[in-house]
């Protein structure tokens, strides 16, 4: 397997070895250090026309540094406050509402949806007295990822529930109206509730709403460095199009390693293994698992992507080291592998990888 290969697969190897192997460089750094690493950045976005990228690193439970590099426009710096849309990061913030509602006892995994929510598509099909929260957490539903995939746009199960592994951002918008349904309240109204409020973020969106500032968005862009279009969505989805800051996002990710201490026994389910996809590579709650690397027991990693749009968030549970990427262009495979490469990683360990 090539290196690109693999880092437009996962990124696992790189991962483990930005957070395990070698010092993060965002501590212990002087002043001229941090400006060299600021222009080797920009000089990588630049060169792969991705305008901007948001960088958040946690050691030890610790936040120690988020930064923004780049351009909202030409010649318009990137603010620290700049919004990125997330796509499929919008998953782990549905996953830990969903996981607070059951720690606090309003909601059971293993109960059936069904008593809140069937969708008129496969309201014939008995199977779907089958699905569950955890069911959809660990993408088991049978559903295709987007209904508009199959050919007549109609939902549909391709297998039983609970018995293979295949991604659907449908499963998560099926859990998202039977939420809406079972607590009389809005996705958004939930969220803030259990997880925006409590982890401290306020610059965190399902939708443009007003607290959107378009002045701080970072547009996407395509291969070419072009702008697209900017798609304004005014409805919440649970699988994609959140809108948030570095700065917010890092603070979802402190927030997910304080359910450690504060619902142990749900935060040990989250990251069991509950489906195995490949070697030592697992879907436990809302995560991707990886296992055994760098001496860590795992790593639980989510990314996103649409076009214009990479995003990135990982930790491990053990060390309590993470981090959060953001960037808005379709060359973002290419930047990370050589900002990898050339600010994390000594020569043999990248050649080992």
């Amino acid at each position: 397997m090539t290196l690109k290969t693999f880092i437009n697969r996962t990124c696992i190897v790189l991962c483990y070895s930005i957070l395990f192997t070698t010092t993060l460089f965002a501590t212990a750094q002087s002043t001229e250090a941090q400006h060299e690493q600021a222009v080797a950045i920009m000089s990588l976005l630049q060169q792969h026309k991705v305008p901007a990228l948001g960088l958040g690193i946690i050691e030890h439970g610790k936040l120690v540094s988020t930064q923004v590099y780049g351009e909202l426009t030409p010649g318009r710096a990137a603010p620290q406050n700049t919004l990125f849309k997330v796509a499929s990061l919008t998953k782990p913030v549905v996953t830990m509402l969903t996981l607070r509602l059951v720690g606090a006892g309003k909601l059971q995994l293993d109960e059936p949806l069904a008593a809140y929510w069937v969708d008129p598509d496969i309201k014939a099909d008995p199977k779907h007295l089958l699905l569950t929260p955890r069911i959809v957490l660990t993408h088991q539903t049978g559903f295709a990822n987007w209904r508009y995939l199959e050919t007549d746009n109609t939902l549909r199960f391709h297998f039983k529930p609970g018995t293979q592994h295949q991604y659907s951002g449908e499963g998560f918008e099926y859990l998202r109206r039977a939420l809406e349904h079972k607590f009389g309240q809005s996705l958004e109204a939930l969220a803030q509730q259990y997880v925006f409020a409590p982890a401290g973020m306020t610059d965190t969106y399902f939708w443009w709403s007003q607290g959107v500032d378009e002045n701080r968005y970072a547009r996407n862009h395509d291969s070419d460095g072009k702008a697209f279009e900017t798609e304004k969505y005014y409805k919440a989805n649970a699988a994609a199009n959140l809108i948030s800051t570095v700065d917010d996002y890092s603070k979802f990710m402190l927030f997910v390693m304080a359910q450690q201490q504060a619902m142990p026994a749900v935060y040990q389910d989250m990251q069991a293994h509950h489906v195995s996809i490949g070697p030592q590579h697992y879907f436990g709650l809302g995560w991707e698992i990886f296992s055994g690397f760098a001496g860590e027991q795992s790593l639980l990693l989510h990314s996103g992507r649409d076009p214009g749009v990479s995003t990135l968030a990982a930790f491990s549970p053990q060390s309590q080291n993470g981090y959060v990427i953001f960037m808005n262009g379709d060359n973002a495979t290419a930047v990370l592998e050589q900002l990898l490469s050339q600010l994390y990683l000594g020569t043999e360990l990248w050649q080992r990888n």
